[in-house]
C-alpha cells in the first residue's frame, strides 16, 4: 500500500535499482551538483506517493557514494539515458538533441567531455564500454566542432594549420599561434586551466599530429644519455614499466595507482616536465622520455 522499495529490493532488482537510481539524482539535484532529474519527473513520482528520503536513503548514499551499489546505480542512471537517446534518434532520425531537452542535451555534452578527459589519459568516467555502446548507435563526439567554436580565431588558424603544406608553415602568422598554442598548452599543464586553450582545442590538434615541443625541442631528444645519468634512466625505466602495467590493467583511469612509489613518480614526471618546457632542459627527464610517455597517454593535466 505504499512506495518505499527496500534498496536492494531481492523480488524485483530492477525496481530496485530504479529507486536508488533517482534518489541519487535527486539527491545530487537538491545539492546543485546535477539537474538529470526534470521537475515533471519530480512532480510524477511524488504524486504516487514517492519518498526521497526513505530511512535516511539520500544521505546513506553521499556516505558511501564510492561503494559498488553506487556504482551500479550510476550505470543504471547512464543506460536510462542512453535509451532516452536512442528513443530520439528512433523518432527524429539524428542525435541532434536540441538544448530545450536540458537533461538529455546535458548527458550528450557531459559524455563528449568524459571522452575528451579520456583519450587526453586523465581521470574519467567514460569506460571502454560506455565508449563501445555509444559508437554503436552512431554517436558523434564532435571533438572537432567543439574546438573550432570556442573560438572564431582559433579556428581559422587551425583550418590554415590543416590546409598548409609542409614547406609553407613557417608563414609568420600562423608560426606566431602555433607558438602562442604552445605556451598556452604549456600554462595548461602546469595550473590545470587556460582561457585561451581547452581539452577539445588540445586533443583535436593532437588529432591532425600537432607537435607540443618544436624542432628544438625535437633535437633535445638526443641529449638523453649525456643530461639524465645511466642510473638514473634504469630507474625511470623500472618505473616506466609499473606505470604501463597499472595503464593496462586500468584502461578507464578510474583507479589510483596501486604504489605510493608509481604515485610519487607520476606526481614528479610532471613537476620536472614543466621544468622542462620552462627551460628546454632538465637533469631528471629528457625530450626522449617525454615523447615515450606521450605515446603511452600519460596524463600530463
Amino acid at each position: 500500500g505504499n512506495c518505499n522499495v527496500p534498496v536492494p529490493y531481492k523480488i524485483k532488482p530492477e525496481l530496485g535499482e530504479f529507486v536508488r537510481a533517482h534518489r541519487i539524482l535527486y539527491g545530487q539535484k537538491i545539492k546543485g551538483i546535477d539537474d538529470l532529474l526534470s521537475d515533471e519527473q519530480m512532480d510524477r513520482l511524488e504524486k504516487v506517493g514517492f519518498c526521497w528520503e526513505v530511512k535516511g536513503a539520500v544521505k546513506q548514499e553521499d556516505r558511501n557514494c564510492n561503494s559498488d551499489g553506487d556504482d551500479e546505480a550510476r550505470d543504471y542512471i547512464w543506460n536510462i539515458k542512453l535509451g532516452e537517446l536512442c528513443e530520439f534518434q528512433s523518432l527524429h532520425g539524428h542525435m541532434d538533441v536540441p538544448s530545450d531537452n536540458r537533461n538529455l542535451f546535458q548527458w550528450i555534452s557531459e559524455q563528449r567531455f568524459e571522452y575528451c578527459r579520456k583519450e587526453l589519459g586523465e581521470y574519467s568516467t567514460m569506460t571502454e564500454e560506455k565508449e563501445k555502446q555509444l559508437n554503436e548507435i552512431g554517436f558523434q563526439w564532435k571533438v572537432e566542432d567543439l574546438a573550432r567554436n570556442h573560438d572564431s580565431k582559433w579556428r581559422t588558424y587551425f583550418d590554415q594549420l590543416i590546409e598548409v603544406e609542409e614547406s609553407s608553415k613557417k608563414q609568420k602568422k600562423l608560426q606566431k599561434w602555433c607558438k602562442s598554442q604552445r605556451k598556452q598548452y604549456r600554462r595548461l599543464v602546469k595550473t590545470g586551466k587556460s582561457k585561451k586553450l581547452n581539452r577539445y582545442q588540445v586533443l583535436a590538434l593532437q588529432k591532425i599530429g600537432f607537435k607540443w615541443t618544436t624542432e628544438q625541442g625535437k633535437e633535445a631528444t638526443t641529449m638523453m644519455p649525456s643530461v639524465v645519468s645511466q642510473k638514473a634512466s634504469k630507474k625511470w625505466n623500472k618505473r616506466f614499466r609499473e606505470f604501463e602495467q597499472y595503464k593496462q590493467n586500468n584502461r578507464n583511469n578510474n583507479t589510483p595507482p596501486p604504489s605510493a612509489k608509481l604515485c610519487k613518480w607520476i606526481v614528479s614526471q610532471r613537476k620536472n616536465y614543466r621544468k622542462l618546457l620552462k627551460h628546454n632542459v632538465s637533469k631528471h627527464l629528457s625530450w626522449y622520455q617525454v615523447d615515450v610517455l606521450t605515446r603511452s597517454r600519460f596524463p600530463w593535466i
